[in-house]
């Protein structure tokens, strides 16, 4: 086997294994799941309130590209927000297919970073943009928590505990980002890691060319502070269209939910249960969080507003809704990245030949 296809074999392998694992995890599931329960569940959803929350999505990606539009300006790059919004909806595609739900964050990154030759840049805006929006989910967590310990209604036993699991799932992806930020804006910290790296092996070498390009991206913001402010506070209002878009699947859900009977305390409960879900995703398990997705709709089902005695199907099927609203981008998506290739593969057919002499004029 060449050397350039060890690396596509290697992926696709990598790829299968984590598919055959996504389908392990839907067939634990949904084994003792009956057809007819699953049909019954999906006679009762409420088809306009699922197009409500596809329709949500939009609202995000234009939030999302501001958001990423104002780091990347505090380092020097100056792309359209259309140009942007557009890069986020292939990111979608990368999404669906690659593991977890941040594989898009890898053609985020190539499309702002190599194409302008500022690779550390790139990788720093994307690393601060997910520590913001991890900051401004413990903000909403940590209110969702507060308005429910204070509001009228009580939690039950098994609401507390997985509201307390979304909390703690919460927490720890926040500690971690910032562990990671103070080792690269720590002048000190980064330089001693650069020094244990400073070996003659060639992958110390790299890590050490990474770690101090990242610092010095990084430290960009220690000196304006602005941009990281404006950030997180839009961060929060995209996570409050997240929150937003998965109640509509809850009311689309229509019979196997009640967020009727009592709106207020779900709002707070899905204000804890989301980011929490949000986080849980962007683990790179399974191809676009198949599985995992389902599962943790499952373990948070009572604080979700499942109606006592819902199947796993129920939950089963709330994932399922969830992937079918983001899936449409991710088509469009797909279709965008191919018409890019197509443009770049013309634009370079149409370049003249290094060496061939230029066709006569006139």
């Amino acid at each position: 086997m060449s050397p350039q296809k060890k690396p596509a074999a290697r992926h696709a392998l990598i790829f299968l294994i984590k598919s055959a694992v996504a389908a392990l995890l839907l067939f634990l599931l949904l084994r003792k799941t009956r057809y007819q329960d699953f049909a019954e569940s999906l006679r009762g959803v409420i088809w306009w309130w699922l197009a409500a929350a596809a329709s949500l999505h939009i609202v995000g990606y234009v939030f999302s590209a501001h958001r990423w539009r104002i780091l990347l300006l505090a380092q020097g790059l100056r792309p359209s927000l259309c140009q942007l919004i557009k890069s986020y909806v292939i990111a979608t595609f990368f999404n669906t297919i690659l593991l977890g739900t941040v594989g898009g964050d890898i053609y985020r990154v190539y499309d702002s970073g190599v194409k302008s030759k500022k690779g550390a840049e790139a990788v720093s805006v994307v690393f601060i943009e997910r520590l913001t929006g991890v900051a401004a989910i413990m903000i909403l967590a940590a209110v969702g928590m507060l308005l429910l310990l204070t509001g009228p209604t009580r939690l039950s036993a098994a609401a507390f505990w997985s509201v307390g699991a979304g909390v703690g799932i919460c927490a720890a992806v926040f500690l971690g980002l910032v562990a990671v930020l103070f080792v690269l804006l720590h002048p000190r910290t980064a330089k001693r890691i650069a020094a244990i790296l400073d070996r003659p092996a060639p992958l110390f070498g790299k890590l050490r060319k990474i770690v101090l390009s990242l610092h010095a991206a990084v430290t960009v913001y220690r000196s304006n502070r602005r941009p990281i402010y404006k950030n997180l506070l839009w961060a929060g209002v995209l996570q409050l269209n997240v929150i937003a878009h998965w109640l509509l699947i809850g009311l689309a859900m229509g019979s196997s939910l009640h967020l009727r009977t009592n709106p207020l305390y779900y709002l707070y409960n899905y204000m804890i249960i989301v980011p929490a879900l949000t986080l849980v995703l962007m683990i790179p398990v399974t191809p676009g969080g198949f599985g995992v997705r389902e599962w943790t709709v499952w373990a948070f089902r009572t604080p979700l507003g499942f109606v006592a005695g819902a199947g796993r199907d129920t939950a089963a099927l709330m994932g399922w809704l969830q992937v079918a609203t983001v899936l449409f981008f991710g088509i469009i998506g797909f279709l965008m990245f191919l018409f890019r290739l197509f443009s770049v593969r013309r634009s370079r057919a149409q370049q003249v030949v290094p060496g061939k002499a230029a066709p006569p004029e006139g």
